[in-house]
């Protein structure tokens, strides 16, 4: 959905000439990345740490 959302926003913003597009967590996903990539664009993701959980990374 948010791939969806972004390119019908993105086809809007083509012609301004945009060298960075930067973008929420949400809309940090291969196809995005591709999709600017393939224009051209260097998309700009936000840092996301790892999901696991803190008991999982404890020794024994």
């Amino acid at each position: 959905m948010t791939a969806e959302l972004l390119r019908a926003f993105y086809d809007k913003l083509e012609n301004i000439g945009m060298e960075k597009c930067i973008v929420d967590t949400g809309y940090k996903t291969p196809a995005i990345a591709k999709l600017l990539l393939d224009d051209g664009v260097k998309p700009v993701f936000p840092y996301k740490s790892p999901q696991t959980k803190r008991w999982l990374l404890q020794k024994v």
